[in-house]
């Protein structure tokens, strides 16, 4: 018993200080325990693993201080008694088809206490009779990364001690030389040291821009969507919105998870943007209505309903038929339209339409409508002759909060300085937004702001992370700041196609195609949209773009290129998974070089990883004073893993079975064998044929699929 704890005892403190902070995070989300219970918990699983030394002796050990560890920490009003067990079982049981029928949207206590003890179980069994320390930390790390992405902790260091925690464990169980195990120690601590030296918001910056694109895409398939349904009671510590159309626009900013509900299906021809709502007073937190936008008419009975492009005396273009059919409508609900003439015809449901004048805004009671659809046609040109003025009605379309800080008005003047028409300033700032590279599309990285500071400030010079709340709000302010009137505009971007016909093509909608963007007065041609949010194509505006950069080329002799390649229409219905609120990648020698340089460092951590082994002996090879003493333990190990050693078998016997099933090794085991059986007893300096056959077997062991080939 003695020497089993001394041979256990690293194991189990290392383990130990493992699983206490893995356990310790459980325990904090779902607000079970305490700590001094968790220290007990693992503490007592630490020790029969390391100390009960029957196998068949373990299971049941196991199974009653289970039990009591899962009374302790729901005792659920009984004493530890078969009542308790039996009633624990019971709410297991309720809790199971609760969970699996849907009526329970998260994983209750009682079964996830129950999953983590037995997986606790099974991975310091794992780590502690079977030494494997990289598959436990592995499962570990995986599970404590989870709780990071649907419940917003800061876990970092605890993963980065873990990590450095299984380094070490490896160098004391494996490597028994004390200047190898003494660097090794050195080595870990500096890694694990400078990660507080580094800067940390640099270096998260730096991760999440990195990854950005990956989980950009996780985020469209629903996986946080899935974790974050099914994290404890409403996600967690801290909940997340989701996408989708809210009528509440009053504090803005925080990550987004999508949602792909679909809301309704267009069959048409072309693709455009889908407008609901407009606000006009900015509080420095977000967008709400003044008054006179929430005045509205009610058409009671109407089954038809006009409407004109209020303020446009340009031309329209020819005339469309989209019909629309919306999912799981209920009561009274917005109306999203293209921007143009419309006449609406009620196909499906109640016959009730209400307008709000200002805002621009039809509510309706239906499932389905048909709208013939003139879209607008005006060019840059015409645009670029208009003077800045403000529409004719008591709203305040300059309005700004009193606070707003004064480095975001010298920002919009500095933007506009060199701008002499109204058109080109409201091009400049938006092209500032879309295209610079001081700025980052992303719905999970958005933050929400100090409650000190202005909404729009904190994004333009702080985070400048966000998604199209964030630019479209920056735009909206940055032209008011410099006179220019606006409305931030809420609705949908145009959809996913689903289906093609071939007369039109069905678009799709959903939640996560929800979308805000800007309007801006031009007298004459009323409201016009403009889209700041990068990637995002608005066909109207995408046009006037086009437009700016032919002129622009056709002027000078040197283009300076400083938008991004625009798509247009018809490329929008053939990738329309890119129009909805996610980033189309933008393809230039720095983003490439930038993952090529990842891709490097990857194939070179994957290389160290592979070569670890024979480096490992080589290292030994050179430091050590008695090297075969030392590198023999570890190729004993790697062979025991493929072919386990009976327990106080003869080294010499071992040896000759092992060569019997692995013809690679053409006796260098053996031989090696030999030689270390007579290095035990005596003090001669290691042969130079001795240290090539070490090199050539570690050679051979460093490539396992060559090696553990059966005869």
């Amino acid at each position: 018993m003695t020497q089993q704890f001394k041979d256990k005892f690293f194991p189990m403190v290392l383990t130990f200080l493992t699983f206490v902070l893995f356990f310790m995070q459980f325990l904090s989300i779902y607000r079970l325990g305490t700590s001094l219970l968790a220290n007990v918990t693992v503490g007592i699983f630490c020790l029969i693993a390391g100390m009960v030394p029957y196998r068949w002796l373990k299971f049941p050990i196991y199974c009653v201080a289970g039990s009591g560890m899962a009374y302790l920490f729901m005792p659920l009003e009984q004493t530890f008694s078969l009542d308790w067990f039996f009633l624990f079982a019971k709410t297991l049981k309720e809790n199971y088809l609760g969970f699996s029928s849907g009526e329970i949207a998260f994983i209750p206590p009682a079964i996830a206490l129950t999953i983590i003890l037995t997986l606790m179980v099974l991975l310091i069994e794992l780590q502690i009779e079977y030494l494997r320390v990289y598959l436990s930390t592995m499962i570990v790390v995986g599970y404590l990364l989870l709780l990071v992405i649907y419940n917003h902790l800061d876990l970092s260091m605890v993963i980065l001690f873990i990590l450095c925690n299984a380094l070490f464990f490896r160098l004391v169980v494996y490597v028994k030389e004390r200047q190898a195990i003494i660097f090794g120690t050195v080595m870990i601590g500096i890694l694990f040291f400078s990660a507080f030296a580094i800067p940390k918001t640099t270096m998260e910056n730096r991760l999440l821009e990195v990854s950005s694109s990956i989980r950009n895409r996780l985020n469209q398939q629903g996986f946080y969507r899935y974790f974050e349904q099914n994290g404890q009671g409403t996600g967690g510590v801290n909940g997340i919105s989701r996408t989708g159309f809210s009528e509440d626009d009053a504090s803005l900013g925080g990550p987004l998870l999508d949602d792909r509900t679909i809301l309704f299906e267009a069959n048409q021809q072309h693709a455009h943007y889908w407008r609901v709502d407009s606000k006009n007073i900015y509080t420095g937190k977000g967008w709400q209505h003044s008054p006179e936008n929430l005045t509205r008419e009610s058409l009671l009975y109407a089954m038809d309903l006009d409407i004109p492009a209020r303020g446009y005396q340009g031309p329209l273009a020819e005339s469309e038929r989209i019909d629309v059919t919306f999912h799981n409508r209920n009561g009274n609900q917005y109306l999203p339209l293209p921007y143009g003439e419309k006449q609406i015809r009620l196909t499906y449901g109640q016959t009730s339409f209400y307008r709000y004048e200002e805002s621009d805004r039809i509510d309706f009671l239906g499932q389905g409508v048909q709208i013939d659809w003139q879209d607008l046609d005006y060019s840059a040109a015409e645009l670029a002759e208009i003077a800045v003025t403000l529409p004719y009605n008591a709203i305040n379309y300059l309005q700004l909060p009193v606070g707003i800080p004064q480095r975001v008005r010298d920002l919009a003047n500095e933007l506009t300085v060199n701008q002499e028409t109204m058109f080109e300033k409201v091009m400049a700032i938006q092209n500032y937004l879309k295209t610079s590279t001081d700025f980052r599309y992303s719905k999970l990285d958005a933050q929400v702001p100090p409650e000190n500071q202005d909404y729009v400030d904190h994004f333009l010079f702080d985070s400048r992370v966000g998604y199209c709340d964030n630019f479209s709000t920056a735009m909206s302010v940055l032209l008011r700041s410099v006179g220019i009137p606006t409305r931030w505009v809420k609705g949908f971007a145009p959809g996913t196609v689903t289906e093609t016909r071939p007369n039109y093509q069905t678009y799709t909608v959903r939640n996560q195609d929800a979308h805000s963007w800007v309007e801006v007065y031009f007298e004459g041609y009323g409201w016009l949209p403009f889209e700041p949010t990068p990637s995002f194509s608005q066909p109207l505006t995408e046009e006037l773009t086009q437009e700016t950069t032919t002129t622009t080329s056709s002027e000078s002799t040197t283009t300076s290129e400083t938008s991004t390649t625009s798509q247009t229409t018809s490329e929008q219905t053939t990738m329309s998974e890119e129009i909805s609120e996610q980033p189309t990648p933008q393809v230039s020698f720095s983003t490439i070089w930038k993952w090529l340089r990842w891709f490097l460092l990857t194939i070179m951590l994957v290389s160290g990883w592979y070569w670890f082994f024979y480096g490992l002996v080589l290292l030994l090879l050179k430091i050590s004073k008695q090297p075969l003493l030392s590198i023999y333990p570890l190729f004993l190990a790697k062979m025991a893993r493929k072919f386990p050693r009976a327990k106080e078998q003869p080294l010499e016997q071992y040896a000759r079975q092992v060569e019997a099933k692995f013809s690679i090794l053409e006796g260098e085991f053996l031989a090696l064998t030999s030689y270390y059986e007579k290095a035990i007893y005596s003090d001669e300096k290691m042969t130079e044929n001795e240290k090539e056959l070490i090199k050539s077997l570690a050679w051979k062991l460093n490539n396992p699929f060559k090696v553990y080939k059966s005869k």
